[in-house]
Protein backbone atom coordinates (compact mmCIF):
# COMPACT_ATOMS: atom_id res chain seq x y z
CA UNK A 1 0.00 0.00 0.00
CA UNK A 2 1.49 3.18 -1.03
CA UNK A 3 2.14 5.80 1.96
CA UNK A 4 -0.05 8.08 2.67
CA UNK A 5 -2.96 5.50 1.58
CA UNK A 6 -3.71 4.14 4.85
CA UNK A 7 -4.54 7.64 6.49
CA UNK A 8 -7.15 8.29 3.54
CA UNK A 9 -8.55 4.59 4.47
CA UNK A 10 -9.17 4.91 7.76
CA UNK A 11 -11.44 7.95 7.56
CA UNK A 12 -13.88 5.80 5.47
CA UNK A 13 -16.89 3.73 6.98
CA UNK A 14 -15.55 0.54 5.37
CA UNK A 15 -11.48 0.63 6.31
CA UNK A 16 -12.95 -1.40 9.43
CA UNK A 17 -15.13 -3.85 7.78
CA UNK A 18 -13.29 -4.88 4.75
CA UNK A 19 -16.49 -3.13 2.76
CA UNK A 20 -16.56 -1.58 -0.56
CA UNK A 21 -18.21 1.97 -1.14
CA UNK A 22 -20.89 1.59 -3.19
CA UNK A 23 -20.58 4.65 -5.85
CA UNK A 24 -23.92 6.87 -6.31
CA UNK A 25 -25.60 6.73 -9.56
CA UNK A 26 -27.37 9.08 -11.10
CA UNK A 27 -29.04 6.65 -13.99
CA UNK A 28 -30.84 3.52 -12.06
CA UNK A 29 -31.54 1.88 -14.93
CA UNK A 30 -28.31 1.72 -16.62
CA UNK A 31 -26.28 2.99 -13.83
CA UNK A 32 -26.96 0.31 -11.25
CA UNK A 33 -25.53 -2.09 -13.28
CA UNK A 34 -22.16 -0.98 -13.75
CA UNK A 35 -19.37 -3.48 -12.51
CA UNK A 36 -17.94 -0.50 -10.04
CA UNK A 37 -21.64 -0.43 -7.99
CA UNK A 38 -23.30 -4.65 -8.83
CA UNK A 39 -19.27 -5.61 -7.82
CA UNK A 40 -19.38 -3.51 -4.69
CA UNK A 41 -22.66 -4.83 -3.62
CA UNK A 42 -21.75 -8.83 -4.08
CA UNK A 43 -18.53 -8.09 -2.50
CA UNK A 44 -20.39 -6.50 0.92
CA UNK A 45 -23.55 -9.46 0.52
CA UNK A 46 -19.84 -12.30 0.76
CA UNK A 47 -19.95 -13.30 4.48
CA UNK A 48 -16.75 -12.15 6.79
CA UNK A 49 -14.25 -14.76 6.89
CA UNK A 50 -14.40 -14.45 3.03
CA UNK A 51 -13.56 -10.67 3.10
CA UNK A 52 -10.36 -11.65 5.28
CA UNK A 53 -7.44 -9.94 4.02
CA UNK A 54 -4.94 -12.84 5.47
CA UNK A 55 -6.94 -15.30 3.15
CA UNK A 56 -4.52 -16.82 -0.07
CA UNK A 57 -5.81 -16.12 -3.18
CA UNK A 58 -6.41 -20.61 -3.64
CA UNK A 59 -7.89 -20.69 -0.09
CA UNK A 60 -10.09 -17.78 -1.04
CA UNK A 61 -11.38 -19.20 -4.53
CA UNK A 62 -12.10 -22.59 -2.45
CA UNK A 63 -13.81 -20.91 0.24
CA UNK A 64 -15.46 -18.82 -2.64
CA UNK A 65 -16.90 -22.54 -4.50
CA UNK A 66 -18.11 -23.88 -1.44
CA UNK A 67 -19.88 -21.13 -0.07
CA UNK A 68 -21.45 -20.25 -3.66
CA UNK A 69 -22.29 -24.41 -3.86
CA UNK A 70 -24.36 -24.00 -0.27
CA UNK A 71 -26.37 -20.83 -1.78
CA UNK A 72 -26.87 -22.37 -5.09
CA UNK A 73 -28.23 -25.42 -2.89
CA UNK A 74 -30.40 -23.58 -0.46
CA UNK A 75 -32.06 -21.73 -3.68
CA UNK A 76 -32.45 -25.34 -5.30
CA UNK A 77 -34.61 -26.55 -2.27
CA UNK A 78 -36.54 -23.69 -1.77
CA UNK A 79 -37.33 -23.67 -5.00
CA UNK A 80 -38.15 -27.28 -4.80
CA UNK A 81 -40.58 -26.71 -1.51
CA UNK A 82 -42.25 -23.53 -3.85
CA UNK A 83 -42.70 -25.89 -6.74
CA UNK A 84 -44.38 -28.70 -4.12
CA UNK A 85 -46.53 -25.99 -2.67
CA UNK A 86 -47.92 -24.83 -6.07
CA UNK A 87 -49.01 -28.36 -7.27
CA UNK A 88 -50.77 -28.91 -4.03
CA UNK A 89 -52.86 -25.65 -4.62
CA UNK A 90 -53.34 -25.95 -8.41
CA UNK A 91 -54.30 -30.03 -7.58
CA UNK A 92 -56.97 -28.72 -5.06
CA UNK A 93 -58.51 -26.18 -7.42
CA UNK A 94 -57.75 -22.81 -5.97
Amino acid sequence: MPIGMSARRQGLLSATTSELVIPRVRLATYCSRAFSVTGSVCWNRLPDYLKSPDLSFDCFKRQLKTFLFCVYQAVLCYFSVLETFVDTLYKCNF
